[in-house]
C-alpha cells in the first residue's frame, strides 16, 4: 500500500471518529451547547486535526446533512413515479426502508437538538422532485400542485417523525400504504377501517 492510500484511509478513519463523537454529543444536548474541545476529547483527536477538516461544529453538521441529502437524491434519481404521477408504493416503501436504515441520524436531524434546516432541505428536495414530475404529466394547475404538495410534505414529515419516535414499530410496507392512502384519497379512505393492517 502506497503512502497516499495510507493517508486516505487515515483521513477517512479520523473523519469517521469525529462524526461519530459529534453524533453522540448531539443525542445528549443541542448543538449550541457543544464545543470543539468536547468533540476532540471524545474522538481523541487534537484541535489542529479537527480544523483540518471542519471550520467548526456547524460546518461539521452541514457536511453530515449534505452527505445524507446526497444519498437521498441518489436514491430518488433511481426511481420514478407511477403513471398517475404519484410516488409508487414500491418507491415509498424504499424511502421508509432507507430512513429505517439511517434511523439514528435521521431522527437526530429531525430533532430539536439540531435545527429545522435539514427538515427544510428534505421538504425542498421532495418539492422540486414532485412538482417537476407532476408538471411533466400535466396534473392539476401549478398553484393546485403547490397546495397539494405542501399539505402532503408537512404531513409526511410529521408521520416520519412519529414513526421514528415510536421505534419504527409499524413495517415499512404498512407505512408506505398509509401515506399513499392519506395523500391520494384523504381521511375518507381510512374512516371505515383501521389505519394500519391488523
Amino acid at each position: 500500500m502506497d503512502k497516499t492510500s495510507k493517508m486516505d484511509r487515515r483521513v477517512k478513519y479520523t473523519k469517521m471518529v469525529i462524526k461519530e463523537s459529534f453524533i453522540k454529543l448531539l443525542h445528549e444536548k443541542p448543538i449550541t451547547k457543544i464545543t470543539i474541545r468536547e468533540i476532540c476529547d471524545l474522538s481523541d483527536v487534537n484541535r489542529t486535526t479537527f480544523y483540518a477538516h471542519y471550520h467548526d461544529q456547524y460546518d461539521l453538521l452541514r457536511q453530515l446533512q449534505n452527505e445524507l441529502m446526497t444519498e437521498i437524491v441518489s436514491y430518488l434519481n433511481q426511481h420514478t413515479t407511477d403513471r398517475a404521477g404519484t410516488v409508487s408504493a414500491e418507491t415509498l416503501e424504499g424511502i421508509f426502508s432507507y430512513i429505517k436504515e439511517k434511523a439514528e441520524i435521521c431522527s437526530l436531524f429531525l430533532s430539536d437538538n439540531v435545527d429545522t434546516n435539514f427538515e427544510n432541505q428534505v421538504i425542498k428536495l421532495f418539492h422540486e422532485w414532485c412538482i417537476s414530475t407532476w408538471a411533466s404529466k400535466r396534473l392539476n394547475s401549478k398553484l393546485d400542485m403547490e397546495y397539494i404538495y405542501t399539505f402532503s410534505a408537512y404531513g409526511c414529515i410529521g408521520v416520519i417523525k412519529k414513526w421514528l419516535d415510536e421505534g419504527m414499530v409499524k413495517p415499512t410496507g404498512e407505512m408506505a400504504d398509509f401515506v399513499i392512502k392519506m395523500t391520494s384519497q384523504g381521511l375518507g379512505s381510512l374512516s371505515q377501517q383501521s389505519i394500519f393492517h391488523t
